[in-house]
Order: structure tokens, then C-alpha cells, then sequence
């Protein structure tokens, strides 16, 4: 850890809401569930480990209507995902010079993605825009000719949706002081993981 970077530490400037890593906690704990891996056959790579975080960011923040997305407590959620995402290259070896190149483009991936799942939801045909936005994001269109990818499809299909009516069913107050839950992934065969 750079010396900086440990005074800050020591000092404890670098403090952390609580709330927001509380969700972030369990943004990444829901993310890492096997069943995304297996059944929906996301790839256990980095880059589907990264969507799949990114994909359970959005659903949190579109729980909320667009000027209520700069509460504090989100805009320190998704610092805590960059900060973690700072943390993550370190530890894989990139160096100190490249991060920031890095995270940029995290950045842009991640607000991008943003973009494209809101428009898909908000469209005129969700399901069917939310199933291509997740084939061209999550699944980055590679998996689209293998067997099973239907199934698959349509089980992160069905899990975004439902997961959006869950969030909305849940108290904003409660999402916003660091309690959310998720539904429970299934397979893409429809069975329970």
C-alpha cells in the first residue's frame, strides 16, 4: 500500500459510511452467488464477476427516482464499489500508474451500462429489451451460440425483473440506511438453484 495511502489510513480520513458499505456488502455478497455462474451461466472471469456487481448497482439506484440518486448514501455506494475496484487491481499487480486509466474505464463501462439497462426497463417491450442488454453487457454477446444460453437468458431476465419489483416493494429508508435484500437467483431451467 502506498505510504499516502496509509497515513490516510491511520488518520482515518479515509472513513467510510457505514450505510453505504452495508450495501455494498451485500451487493457483493448477492453478485458472488453461484447460481449466476452455474445455472445462468454468466462467466466466472473478472469482467462477469465486475457485471454482475455492476448490474445489482443499478437495480439499487433505479429503485430510487433519478433526482434522489445523489443522496449522499448512494454517491458513497458507488465510492465504495470504485474504491473496491481500486483495491482490486492493486492486488492483481497492476501498477500504480495504470489504476487510474483502469478505473476510468470502469467507470464509463459501468454509467453506460447505467444507460442501457434504465432505457431497456423503461422501454415500450422491457423484457425483451432488458434480455438483449443483458446478452450484449452481462453475457457480452460470446455465450449467445452455446447450448443452453436461452434458458439462461431468460433466467437473468426473469431474475432482473423480479429483483426491480422486489426493490421497489422495499421502505427507501431502509434501502437508504444500508438494509436490502434480493431475491433468490434461479437457474436458467426455471429450478430452484
Amino acid at each position: 500500500m502506498p505510504l499516502l495511502r496509509a497515513f490516510r489510513r491511520f488518520l482515518d480520513l479515509d472513513s467510510h459510511d457505514p450505510r453505504a458499505v452495508a450495501l455494498y456488502g451485500t451487493v457483493v455478497e448477492q453478485a458472488r452467488k453461484p447460481v449466476f455462474y452455474t445455472g445462468l451461466k454468466v462467466a466466472d472471469t473478472v469482467d462477469g464477476r465486475f457485471d454482475m456487481i455492476v448490474l445489482h448497482l443499478f437495480l439499487i439506484l433505479n429503485r430510487f427516482p433519478r433526482e434522489e440518486r445523489q443522496s449522499p448514501v448512494l454517491r458513497a455506494l458507488l465510492e465504495e464499489h470504485f474504491a473496491d475496484m481500486d483495491n482490486s487491481l492493486r492486488e492483481i499487480g497492476v501498477g500504480d500508474l495504470s489504476v487510474p486509466k483502469k478505473i476510468h474505464r470502469m467507470i464509463d463501462a459501468l454509467y453506460g451500462r447505467f444507460e442501457t439497462y434504465e432505457k431497456a426497463l423503461g422501454g415500450a417491450t422491457p423484457v425483451e429489451d432488458i434480455a438483449d442488454a443483458l446478452t450484449r453487457n452481462v453475457y457480452r454477446g460470446n455465450e449467445a451460440e452455446g447450448p443452453g444460453f436461452a434458458a439462461a437468458l431468460e433466467g437473468l431476465t426473469r431474475y432482473v425483473l423480479e429483483a426491480r419489483t422486489a426493490l421497489a416493494a422495499q421502505d427507501p429508508a431502509a434501502i437508504l440506511g444500508g438494509t436490502v435484500s434480493f431475491p433468490e437467483p434461479r437457474s436458467g431451467t426455471g429450478n430452484e438453484a
